[in-house]
This record gives C-alpha cells, structure tokens and sequence, in this order.
C-alpha cells in the first residue's frame, strides 16, 4: 500500500500534514526535484523533491491536537467567517504554521458540512460554496489563500470541476500559483482539471516556478486518478509524461523525472533506469525516487541499489527517503534501509534510512525488527537513540518476533 505524504512549495510547506491527516486514502508524495517536504504521516507527499537536487530536511508541521474553537464544532457561518478573517489579513501578515495548519482543517471543513447536509457538488448553495466565493473575493495571494485552497481541494468529495473553475478564474498569478500547488492534494480529478494544469506546465506565463509547480501537480493528478480507477486519464497522462521525459534533457531532465516520480509513471521505465546510470548527480537522485510508487518488487531493487551502492551521498539519502513510500515487498525494502542506516559513511544517509524505517514501522514488522537491530550498541549515537525513541513511543505490537539482520 502507499502512505499518503504530501508536501508543497512555500507557502504550503508548514500545511501539507493537516491537509493529508483530515481524511482520504493514502495517495501522493511529491517529488519536487524543485521540492516540498515529505510527511511522517503517510501520503505528499511531497519529501517531494524541489529542483535543486537537494534533499530537504524532513520537516512537518502536524495539525494541531488543540484549536480555539474547536474546528469539527463550528457551523457554516462561523467557518466563513474565519475564512474571511483570514483572507482580509493575508498579505498583511506572516502565517505561524499552526495558523495554516488550522486554515486547512477550516477549508475541509466547509466542504464535510455539505457532505453532512447532502449540498456538496455545487457552486451555488453551501458552505463550500462560500468559501469558494470567498476565495474568488480575495484579494490577498499568501499562506490563508494557500491553507484553505489546499483544505478545499483536499477533500475526496470536493468537485474537480470546481477545481478547475477556481483555477480559470484566478487572475493574480500568485493565486494561480497557490491553486496550482493545491492541486497536489486534491483528493478528486478530472479531464478538465488536468488539462488546465497541463496548460499552465507547458507555459512560462507566470514564471518558472509556477511552471514547475504545475509539472508536480501533473504528476500528482495522474496518481490520484489512477487511484479512483480514473483509467483513461491516467493513461493518457501517462503516456504524455513519458514523452515529454524522453525527449528531455539537462535541467528539464531532472525536473521531469522528478514528475514521473509523482505520477508513479508506468511507460517510463526504460528512461529511468538509462537515468539511473547517468554521470549527473542530479539525474541519478532523480531516477531513484522516480520508482517510489511502482509497488513491485524489481521497483524496490531499483532504490536499493543505489542507496547501497551508489558514490554520491546525496543519491544515496534520496534513495532512502523513496523507500518509505509503501511497505510492499518490505522485507527486502527493510534490508537495503537497515544496511544504510547502520553502515553508510553519511550520518545524513543514515538518518534518511532510519527515518524511513520508523515511517514504514506501524504497519511493517519487518520493519520494526530492523529499527531493533539499530539499537544494538554496535550503532552508538543518533542512529541508536532515533530507533530507541521511536520504538518505546510505538509501544509493544503483539506478535512480533526479533529478525536477525546480518
């Protein structure tokens, strides 16, 4: 299975883990070879991978176990209003994250009382329909805009169509932008939506970032409606993607295998493992975690081996973080981590592997074994004391059996 991690450029970055732990299947993690961060929580997502090749820390900001008001209590008109608060203040102020963590549970929300009240799937009558006017009125493009867009779109029963129309309309690049990056956690998509976002890719109209923004959300469309067995939009992004990667080089190279990794490209095989073997850095951090949601084992391998053999550090980390995204064939997954976590000359490598092993713990035995094996004494030091902390917070899991790792 997948866990649902998503992670979004500035000013998203801080919201990502709200918007993913409010609900839905585990689906996307962005892979911004231009870069979000990617959560502890499964699913963003996007970390993502953001265009320097670097791989960020990974940093995320939970939602928060304690809101004054209580969000799940308020009525429609209370949630309007805290939306119109906060977009009359947008560009006046800087958002604490768990300001935008709370804007995002704000913006589900308004869409979870139409789902209460049978209203939801309209532009005219409900709550969300008032925030979305709201969104429309606004006249602020900073993180409030972001948090409650991402709140909105979020949501499973949230209309593509809506999506796509809040998109066409936004005249302020900014907006555009910030629409564009919410659509990485869109939890519905359809035709319309992915082309309006395809459209924005293919364009430099409002900028490179915006551009690139708009690639990483490509990708995520087409896992999300390969997801909801979306069939021909999946494969017909599919197939564009993998084109579009074949025929690039240099920098765009980079970028759009870090889209084929978002997408879980099915037609790119052949371009991602010639990248894994290309002399650029770069390429080769890309390509690894370009296999993250292809759930088969040859996939796994494909991670593995350079995060066990190849010389640069900084694959190598990228290659640890791609393994944390599905415990499908975990134990040969919990192999490669556990040699990394214990062995690599990188403390960063070994940190990333250790990471990805407690990620991957709640659900894998195998993998909570491997985070024994790291407390051994033979592993002083922040590796011993990150599996040690995470397990007694896990706690004992009936059943477990101590795997041996050689």
């Amino acid at each position: 299975m997948r866990f649902r991690d998503l992670a979004l450029m500035a000013p998203l970055v801080a919201v990502t883990v709200a918007a993913l732990l409010v609900g839905g299947p585990t689906r996307v993690a962005q892979d911004t070879t231009a870069e979000a961060a990617p959560s502890a929580s499964g699913g963003g997502a996007p970390r993502p991978d953001d265009g320097d090749g670097v791989p960020s820390a990974p940093s995320v900001t939970p939602p928060p176990t304690k809101v004054d008001p209580p969000v799940d209590g308020l009525a429609c008109d209370a949630t309007i209003a805290r939306v119109d608060e906060a977009l009359e203040r947008d560009d006046q102020r800087r958002w604490r994250p768990d300001e935008l963590s709370t804007l995002v549970l704000v913006g589900r929300h308004a869409v979870d009382i139409d789902v209460r009240a049978g209203l939801h799937g309209t532009l005219s009558t409900g709550c969300a329909a008032k925030a979305v006017r709201a969104l429309r009125g606004s006249t602020g493009c900073g993180g409030a805009f972001g948090a409650v867009s991402s709140g909105l779109l979020g949501s499973d029963r949230f209309p593509p169509s809506i999506s796509a129309s809040l998109l066409e309309g936004a005249k302020d690049p900014r907006c555009r932008t910030l629409l564009v990056q919410s659509t990485q956690l869109a939890g519905a998509v359809d035709d319309r939506l992915a082309r309006d976002v395809e459209r924005l890719a293919v364009s430099d109209a409002d900028g490179a970032a915006a551009s690139q923004s708009a690639w990483f959300a490509l990708g995520s469309i087409e896992l999300t409606a390969r997801h909801h067995r979306q069939t021909e939009l999946a494969s017909r992004l599919d197939a564009h993607i993998a084109s579009w990667l074949h025929a690039s080089s240099g920098e765009r190279r980079v970028l759009l295998l870090g889209v084929a990794g978002n997408a879980g490209c099915r037609a790119c095989a052949r371009d991602l493992l010639a990248a894994a073997e290309d002399e650029d850095w770069r390429v080769r951090r890309a390509a690894a975690g370009a296999w993250r949601f292809d759930e088969s084992g040859e996939a796994v391998r494909r991670m593995c081996d350079p995060l066990l053999g190849d010389g640069d550090a900084q694959v190598r980390e990228h290659a640890a973080w791609s393994l944390r995204w599905s415990d499908v064939a975990d134990e040969d997954r919990v192999d490669c981590l556990v040699a990394a976590g214990a062995t690599d000359a990188s403390l960063e490598v070994r940190k990333a592997a250790t990471l990805s092993l407690t990620i991957l713990a709640p659900r894998s035995a195998v993998a909570r074994s491997g985070l024994r094996h790291l407390t051994s004494p033979e592993y002083p030091g922040e590796i011993e004391n990150m599996a040690r902390d995470f397990l007694l917070a896990l706690g004992t899991v009936p059943g477990d059996e101590l795997r041996v790792f050689e």
